[in-house]
């Protein structure tokens, strides 16, 4: 049985993130004067991308809701996706304290998607989740992509850190590092095992933790590309690295989503 209040609420609380994040990432692709003084001129392409992919993620998490108002359950994962990226978002955002007319929005875009996620994971069942009959499921390519990109992260992030940390001076957009180092990527250093394992947890978690890394990567792409636009040099190398990073893991979520089942509800 599913209890009716599960529903609802998940279903309120994303609904309401996703049109606040309509409202303020349209606002700020709309005035991008927002963003100073508290945004550094370097930083200004990667907001303005991000603010795109914000509202395709809120747009993606409404089509979700709506889909599994449909009785299309896989929606779930890819719901959890889309809120896991408004949450790493506008975390950056809160925490590197972009003090503008809209902080409060972003607050509680952030509050809205960590409650969301905490209910969903209190109340979903997981164990549901199961191969689909006759499909194979990429669990080892999609685990050597996310050992690849945490190998990549830490290099990259340890070679502005350490000449930081020895210099005592604080690098642009440092809260990147904390999520990334502390969180993220050892989640998905722990989902990279399950997958080998063939674990059900990892089948579960594969698609919101490919989305979420995908549409990220995207959204550097697009700051990538946008870089001249603000005056910065294109950085050829860095467009195909980002390239992979962002069409990757979404090429790998389409094949995980055709090649998983639901076989019964997923809220428990």
């Amino acid at each position: 049985m599913i209890h009716s209040s599960h529903p609802r609420t998940l279903f309120f609380l994303s609904s309401l993130a996703a049109c606040l994040t309509l409202v303020i990432a349209g606002y700020s692709l709309f005035d991008m004067s927002v963003y100073k003084p508290t945004t550094p001129d370097p930083l200004l392409p990667g907001a303005v991308s991000q603010d795109i992919i914000s509202m395709v993620a809120a747009a993606g998490l409404l089509i979700c809701l709506a889909a599994i108002q449909g009785g299309r359950e896989m929606a779930w994962l890819i719901w959890v996706g889309f809120l896991g990226y408004l949450f790493y978002a506008y975390a950056l955002y809160c925490f590197e304290g972009l003090f503008n007319p809209l902080y409060l929005g972003y607050v509680a875009i952030l509050g809205l998607t960590v409650y969301a996620l905490i209910l969903f994971f209190a109340v979903a069942n997981l164990d549901s989740v199961r191969p689909r009959e006759g499909k194979r499921v990429p669990r080892r390519g999609a685990a050597f992509l996310f050992l690849v990109l945490v190998v990549m992260f830490v290099m990259l992030w340890l070679s502005i850190l350490i000449p930081a940390m020895q210099d005592l001076l604080a690098p642009d957009g440092s809260t990147i590092f904390v999520l990334d180092l502390a969180f993220f990527l050892p989640l998905l250093s722990i989902e990279a095992v399950l997958l080998f394992r063939e674990k059900p947890l990892g089948d579960a978690l594969s698609i919101p933790l490919l989305i979420k890394v995908g549409t990220l990567g995207l959204s550097v792409l697009i700051g990538t590309l946008l870089a001249p636009v603000f005056g910065q040099s294109l950085d050829l190398a860095s467009i195909g690295i980002y390239a992979l990073v962002g069409l990757g893991p979404l090429l790998f979520a389409v094949q995980f989503v055709r090649s998983l089942v639901i076989g019964y509800s997923s809220i428990a």
